[in-house]
């Protein structure tokens, strides 16, 4: 900026002078030339430095873009194979349930009671019942976080294209 504030001051001077001389000076006249020229490259000069500075805000734009679908498609991945997951456990849940019911069943005496050695294999088991229900809440717990945060993130990327389209708007005027 200040060279081109100096090629404008010496093209004005170039011109003061020119006005206050009887003849020109082919010296001078060339020196107007590469003044104007310069001052004309200047300009360009700066144009492209805004330009490319723009362009290069378009590209962290896009990129931060990029980044936020790319978390969400990250954490929606998630989620499903957490669902997934939860899925299986709860059909295992349910085997284990009747595995359990089974058992007990088979190991009654005739008079109804049920052995001690059986009862402690029943206790086992329905600790491996409780342990899995218990898995099957935090999992349920951790995929809740997840879909918060990936609708959080879902927020963020809207409020961002928001921006980005207001800012192209401007730029290049309103979509038809």
């Amino acid at each position: 900026m200040r060279r081109l504030g100096t090629a404008l001051l010496v093209l004005t001077l170039a011109s003061a002078a020119r006005a206050q001389a009887p003849a020109p000076d082919p010296d001078i006249k060339a020196l107007t030339d590469a003044v104007t020229r310069l001052a004309s490259a200047l300009e360009r000069q700066a144009s492209q430095r805004a330009e490319e500075q723009e362009a290069r805000r378009v590209d962290v734009a896009a990129s931060i873009l990029t980044l936020r679908y790319r978390k969400i498609e990250r954490l929606d991945t998630e989620s499903e194979s957490i669902d997934r997951d939860e899925e299986a456990s709860r059909t295992s849940l349910e085997l284990m349930k009747k595995q359990i019911e089974q058992y007990e069943q088979q190991s009654k005496t005739e008079t109804g009671q049920v052995p001690p050695e059986a009862k402690r294999v029943i206790e086992q088991m329905t600790l491996q019942l409780q342990l899995e229900e218990d898995r099957i809440v935090k999992q349920r717990e951790r995929a809740a976080r997840i879909q918060a945060e990936a609708e959080s993130e879902r927020r963020r990327l809207a409020a961002l294209e928001a921006i980005l389209e207001d800012w192209l708007e401007r730029q290049t005027g309103p979509r038809r």
